[in-house]
């Protein structure tokens, strides 16, 4: 899914995996990309595929893709922006696809190659594998420190030296300074955080962050 960190995992691996190397949101034969329509051909065929999908808490993933599509539900580009910051809530809370990392595994992954995530526990080292027949799955908390996603990442691809170089981070995005602010001031609604926190997705694989998404994001804990 999108503002995971999936672009710095893609751009570190063109430098040091000598096979393909190719980055989508989604997969299947009707993506504007012609390497990915190329590649499904290649998948229909049987061929062999390795995925890695980074995961990330959705109220900060969230918030990540409304400024990177600012202008989207804004209409206004971040530099045109002159109302307050409870008016930028209100258009996120209400114009925002909130669901996307909630459904995204069982319409990208599971529809798709047939794997299930969910099957199994998810473990405490904060990554898993899956395989289903030519396909591999690897999942990855987008939290976890770079040089335990080069070692996960080293071993399922199968190669030694995997180094990467951070790209495409909110921090350093022309929207850095009101995205900031927002992170920083804004609270949100409990219904909205409790449909986030309620599902399958967040369950899975952030259980164990509910009460600090709560105390960060809860603008009520009543």
């Amino acid at each position: 899914m999108g503002k995971v960190a999936s672009s710095s995992i893609y751009y570190s691996l063109r430098f040091c995996y000598i096979g393909p190397v190719i980055h989508g949101h989604a997969f299947g034969p009707r993506s504007k990309h012609f390497e990915i329509r190329r590649l499904y051909k290649y998948f229909q065929k049987g061929g062999h595929l390795k995925v890695i999908t980074l995961v990330r808490e959705p109220v900060s993933r969230n918030i990540s893709a409304f400024f990177q599509n600012f202008k989207r539900f804004t209409g206004k580009e971040v530099y045109e922006w002159d109302q307050h910051l409870i008016d930028l809530k209100a258009i996120f809370i209400e114009n925002f696809h909130h669901d996307g990392p909630l459904i995204w595994f069982d319409k990208k992954i599971k529809k798709v190659f047939g794997i299930d995530i969910y099957e199994d526990e998810f473990p405490a080292e904060g990554y898993t594998s899956m395989k289903n027949g030519s396909v591999e799955i690897l999942a990855i908390k987008h939290d976890l420190p770079n040089e335990l996603k080069e070692k996960i990442i080293s071993e399922f691809i199968g190669i030694k030296k995997f180094k990467i170089n951070d790209t495409n981070a909110g921090s350093d995005k022309v929207y850095k300074d009101l995205y900031s602010a927002f992170k920083q001031e804004v609270k949100l609604p409990k219904p909205l955080l409790d449909h986030l926190t309620n599902s399958t997705y967040f369950n899975y694989f952030f259980n164990d962050m509910r009460e600090k998404v709560y105390s960060k994001w809860c603008e009520t804990t009543d």
